[in-house]
């Protein structure tokens, strides 16, 4: 029994060994720069650039179409703040943690706006409700996500988008359902994130008419 347990374990070992390998040569990582997320426990890229904690197809996706002159609100704030605002013209997101908050907007750009709401009063979630036809992105990544998705739609331009984090959540299905009832379309793009070797989820919900030429 003991001879079965230490070949048992030996075993284990070298599949760890050779899975450890796998990964260690996976030029996908690499370029992603997975192995620097993991090694630092934030959402960078190989050079130590802020990317999303988003499934890395998802930014490849978001990297592609979006430019200079395009009006985003973010409903969390971090490093998909920080590699948002090189690459649209203006950025407003909404944090509900104070320290977070003090945190980020000492490191924010000039393009970018950060406001502090509490979400038990119901000020995070109707923060967007301020705002009319002018946003071409809104990304739903923080607190109460369905209220959230449900005051969006009129904060967005015409061929405005919505984007909803780990989509794959039940607790959101009835975001996902009132987008569909009115009249949105969606894709589900799913692979792996940073940080963690796990797969998320992210959902863009369009109309025919949308910023994205989808």
């Amino acid at each position: 029994m003991n001879v079965m347990k230490v070949c048992s374990r030996k075993l284990l070992d070298i599949l760890r060994l050779r899975s450890f390998n796998v990964l260690r040569n996976s030029e996908y990582l690499q370029t992603t720069g997975w192995f620097n997320s993991f090694k630092h426990r934030q959402a960078v890229d190989s050079t130590g650039k802020a990317v999303p904690w988003l499934a890395y197809p998802v930014s490849s996706f978001l990297q592609q179409r979006l430019n200079g002159e395009m009006s985003v609100f973010e409903y969390g704030c971090g490093n998909s703040s920080l590699w948002l605002a090189e690459r649209v013209k203006r950025l407003i997101c909404c944090e509900h943690d104070s320290v977070w908050y003090e945190r980020m907007t000492s490191l924010a750009p000039s393009n970018v706006s950060i406001i502090c709401r509490d979400t038990e009063s119901g000020e995070y979630c109707g923060e967007i409700g301020k705002y009319h036809h002018e946003f071409d992105v809104i990304i739903i990544d923080g607190e109460d996500r369905v209220n959230c998705i449900k005051n969006s739609p009129e904060a967005l331009k015409e061929g405005g988008i919505i984007i909803l984090d780990d989509s794959f959540r039940d607790e959101y299905q009835v975001g996902k359902d009132f987008l569909a009832l009115n009249g949105f379309k969606s894709i589900e793009i799913t692979g792996p994130t940073p940080i963690y070797f796990n797969f998320g989820a992210t959902t863009i919900f369009y109309r025919d008419t949308n910023c994205f030429n989808l």
